[in-house]
């Protein structure tokens, strides 16, 4: 069993108010072994230029319309506070699953919610400061979705992916700025307007961007969180905002292409099923990993199976302990935190 509590947090605008270590790579059960380029970065959006790396899932439909949001007169106090109920989920489910190992960091869940709330508070510093500051203000409604997203997880021993949890809890502190006017220094990457943009840095200054919507050059604002930048096959064409595309579509990278599907040749096809030769995990169907010892698509496997790579387990589970010289094991993913 694993020994690590899910503590290691990012920036709340980042990876959302408590992502742990294996959530921010992606939802449970996703398969990303290749190094996709298909798709351009938000926040470093040009026409000339793609991630080396895969980028996370966007396929889920995210509102953007103005949330409902309201100023906070004690701000550090609301800070605290939320980071205190999402330690406290967190902590919850993480001890119900994994807390009897012998090899635990913490004697009580109450233990691991003290320290976590604290690494919270410390990792959120930005953001509480801009709602001291009158520059942000908590959607409570975003709130109550993290919240909902953890327990409904942990009650599976499972986590939610970074996406998921990227669009309720990264998205629950809101800068006040409104789209064309400026954020206030340091806010780069909260969202703003309503929670229908983003702070976006710019040289010399940050300003909120609403979200550009499909069809449109990345160059002019971050894509809306539901939709993907594309690079077209035509390098000289701009990069436009899309959605993921369809069986026939064209595409550069695996992530291009909408659910059960893979790129193929720059066309999005069927991933392939069980026994055919692939390159990695993503080109496999859902359920299966590309096997590195025969290089075929194959069931991933369950809790307590060896494994070798990150794909080889089932949806909520993770592989932990893989080393040059042993293989690892599947373990519940929320009990494979800070590995």
């Amino acid at each position: 069993m694993p020994t690590s509590p899910p503590s290691p947090l990012r920036r709340l605008t980042l990876c959302g108010l408590l992502l742990m270590t294996a959530a921010c790579g992606g939802d449970g059960g996703a398969t990303g072994a290749a190094a996709d380029t298909g798709v351009m970065s938000d926040a470093t959006a040009t026409n000339d230029a793609a991630t080396d790396s895969a980028p996370p899932d966007t396929t889920a439909p995210q509102d953007t319309t103005s949330p409902d949001v309201a100023p906070d007169a004690t701000a550090t106090g609301a800070m605290a506070a939320l980071c205190a109920q999402i330690a406290a989920a967190t902590c919850a489910g993480w001890w119900s699953c994994c807390g009897a190992d012998e090899e635990a960091p913490y004697p009580s869940e109450a233990a691991c919610a003290e320290e976590v709330t604290a690494t919270c508070v410390a990792q959120g510093q930005v953001e509480a400061a801009a709602l001291d500051a009158g520059r942000a203000q908590l959607d409570e409604e975003r709130v109550t979705t993290c919240l909902d997203q953890i327990n409904e997880a942990a009650a599976r021993c499972d986590v939610p992916g970074g996406p998921t949890l990227a669009r309720s809890c990264g998205a629950a502190v809101v800068e006040v700025a409104q789209d064309g006017e400026l954020c206030a220094d340091g806010n780069s990457g909260m969202r703003c307007a309503g929670g229908g943009g983003v702070c976006f840095a710019e040289p010399g200054r940050v300003i909120c961007k609403a979200w550009s919507p499909e069809g449109v050059a990345c160059s002019f604002a971050p894509c809306a969180p539901e939709l993907q930048c594309m690079m077209d096959l035509d390098p000289t064409e701009p990069a436009i905002c899309d959605a993921p595309r369809d069986e026939g579509d064209p595409c550069r990278a695996d992530v291009n292409c909408a659910e059960g599907l893979a790129c193929f040749d720059n066309a999005c096809q069927p991933q392939l099923p069980e026994g055919a030769a692939c390159p990695y995990s993503a080109k496999c169907a859902a359920g299966l990993f590309c096997d590195d010892q025969t290089d075929t698509c194959a069931p991933q496997l369950g809790e307590g199976a060896p494994c070798s790579q990150l794909t080889t387990c089932q949806a909520g589970a993770r592989c932990q302990g893989v080393t040059a010289e042993a293989p690892g094991v599947c373990v519940p993913a929320i009990c494979a935190q800070g590995t």
